[in-house]
């Protein structure tokens, strides 16, 4: 939908508390600048670079236990080296890929066979499998498709249960229907298994409201989730 128009992408990080662990879920890109060259004009503000950010919600990086790595695609998981005391956690999958990607995938994976060091590479990872829950409240799903070792983050709190999507749904219009779809397709490197993910997406949060897109701006509207 909306071919050919230009929009304002975030590139969103989701920090979790109230639980047994203060967890980040992706670290977002790197140096605008770099970034810039490789990829897309990226614009930050001071406000919003990750120490900043984190300190809006009495946080520092070095009070982050737990990063979860959604997928390694360039724009959600640089900055690593800001957590110095974090536990690393990606799919052993999406490592294996992305070090050696498909030629047409190397460049949003900053691949090694490129030239280029990713920023996830000095990330000492603890790798998952499946679906699990990592502390009382917080599970991973795997949401493979979009990349083949993709994974998203399921959050309970007291009001309802939350899906941080990643870019297994990265804007609320993936989610809408057309006359030929129940969803609007987005990138993948597997499309039955992107559509799959999708609808364990939608089963678990059971409504819309309750997904948090990887780079949808509507979710930014609210300060927090309840």
């Amino acid at each position: 939908m909306n071919q050919g128009f230009k929009i304002d992408v975030p590139s969103f990080i989701w920090f979790v508390d109230g639980g047994e662990a203060k967890i980040l879920v992706d670290t977002s890109y790197g140096d605008p600048a770099l970034m810039s060259k490789w990829h897309y004009p990226c614009a930050r503000s001071k406000d919003q670079e990750i120490a900043n950010a984190l300190k809006s919600v009495d946080c520092t990086p070095d009070d982050i236990e737990m990063v979860i790595h959604t997928h390694l695609h360039w724009d959600h998981c640089w900055n690593v080296d800001l957590f110095r005391k974090a536990t690393f956690i990606a799919r052993r999958e999406e490592v294996s890929y992305a070090i050696a990607p498909l030629g047409i995938h190397a460049v949003v994976y900053d691949a090694p066979t490129i030239g280029r060091k990713p920023g996830w590479l000095d990330a000492k990872y603890e790798f998952v499998s499946g679906d699990k829950e990592l502390i009382k409240g917080v599970s991973l799903i795997f949401t493979p498709g979009h990349t083949p070792g993709h994974q998203s983050v399921v959050v309970e709190t007291d009001a309802a249960t939350y899906v941080i999507a990643g870019d297994a749904v990265p804007l609320y219009e993936n989610l809408n229907g057309t006359p030929f779809s129940k969803y609007t397709a987005t990138t993948h490197v597997n499309a039955q298994q992107w559509w799959d993910s999708a609808e364990k997406i939608m089963e678990i949060a059971e409504v819309r409201e309750r997904i948090l897109p990887g780079h949808d701006l509507e979710v930014s509207k609210k300060k927090q989730y309840p």
